[in-house]
């Protein structure tokens, strides 16, 4: 610390070097700043030595006390001097002044692995990991950054997340930074990540098979709904969640995937009594016309509750033509829409009747679309 008031050469070389840089309006008081400066801070502001132009660009760097105090402040600033381009330059800055990259062993590792990084697309992701304590933690941290370094920009992100986020099980995170790491492509490493740091995934008893069945699909539409399925508080509360993650996985295209998803995330559709079934019907459809004649039915809320539903799905799947399955799927729903039709009229006529205490409804069961009414007179 240089006293206050007390003029000493190293406060007339620390003068010279603000006004060699330009950075007396890069702090309040001047003269406070200076007497707060440790022995190593002071050392390391007068050995500063870059060009003026780069300093213009990195002038808060250098009055940061934090930056200032790292032992390894010339070796950064070295880094910071020949980097290759602005964001290049920017994440070095970053991991710079990290009071947490500092404290770390892997810091001088960090700088050096963002510093051989040509890709421009992963230095955030080296950024965070490198400034994190959850993956500064990591004992692998410096092999996942090298990893991040060379990888492509969805692989980077996804070792990235699943590196900072918090875990109790290093095994486990492993693991699963591996399946990451050794995604088939882009779209499964981001399902993947998606799964691997979502909070109700985790705490579930079906995480590490849900992460199975994403890293070994081989569709990237069957990874996205297999993703999505894997974080649905709804589906991770039913009973049928492995059900639901093995029909997706072993559906036979994308389409019938398709049909599946949205059969397991709309809530109305499940029906414990019909919802195996149902999904049994659309795996095991015998021709895509035997398919879309089981949707004309399961997709529509007049058939669900029709009480020859099960009945009428069953004659569909096992009709041997699709043309028959086709036509007959739509004369059920018009049969459906008008059952249900007469049953509101139904309930419409009761409480009509009710409501009326001078009439009486008696309801004409064989033709209930006539109501007989008869006064009390």
């Amino acid at each position: 610390m240089i006293l206050k008031n007390h003029i000493t050469k190293d406060y007339i070389r620390v003068i010279k070097q603000f006004k060699k840089y330009d950075l007396f309006n890069e702090v309040n008081n001047l003269e406070d700043f200076i007497n707060s400066l440790s022995k190593r801070q002071i050392n390391n502001f007068l050995n500063i030595d870059i060009p003026f132009d780069l300093s213009k660009e990195i002038k808060p760097l250098l009055v940061n006390k934090i930056f200032l105090d790292s032992k390894n402040c010339i070796n950064d600033l070295s880094f910071i001097k020949y980097s290759i381009n602005s964001k290049q330059r920017k994440a070095l800055i970053e991991v710079a002044k990290n009071p947490l990259s500092i404290a770390s062993i892997y810091h001088q590792r960090d700088m050096y692995c963002i510093f051989i990084t040509y890709n421009e697309d992963v230095y955030d992701s080296l950024v965070n990991a490198a400034t994190n304590e959850n993956s500064i933690k990591n004992k692998k941290h410096s092999y996942y950054m090298g990893q991040i370094s060379s990888s492509s920009v969805e692989i980077a992100e996804g070792l990235s997340s699943k590196l900072c986020f918090p875990s109790n099980d290093d095994k486990a995170c492993d693991e699963e930074l591996q399946l990451i790491l050794n995604a088939k492509n882009d779209d499964i490493a981001r399902a993947l990540s998606m799964v691997s740091t979502d909070y109700f995934s985790l705490n579930s008893v079906y995480h590490a098979s849900d992460m199975y069945l994403i890293a070994n699909t081989k569709s990237n539409v069957v990874a996205r709904y297999l993703s999505y399925v894997a974080t649905n508080v709804l589906s991770l509360n039913s009973k049928y969640h492995t059900l639901d993650m093995s029909a997706l996985f072993v559906a036979k295209n994308d389409f019938v995937a398709s049909i599946l998803f949205h059969m397991i995330i709309d809530e109305e559709m499940q029906n414990p009594l019909v919802h195996e079934k149902e999904i049994n019907y659309i795996l095991n459809a015998k021709s895509e016309g035997h398919l879309r004649a089981l949707c004309y039915l399961i997709f529509d809320s007049y058939s669900r509750k029709s009480p020859l539903y099960l009945t009428n799905l069953d004659i569909i799947a096992n009709s041997d033509n699709e043309n028959f399955a086709l036509i007959a799927a739509k004369d059920m729903l018009n049969e459906s829409k008008r059952i249900e039709s007469n049953y509101k009229l139904l309930k419409k006529q009761i409480s009509d009747a009710i409501l009326n205490e001078d009439n009486v409804a008696f309801v004409d069961y064989d033709n209930n679309e006539k109501v007989k009414k008869i006064n009390n007179n």
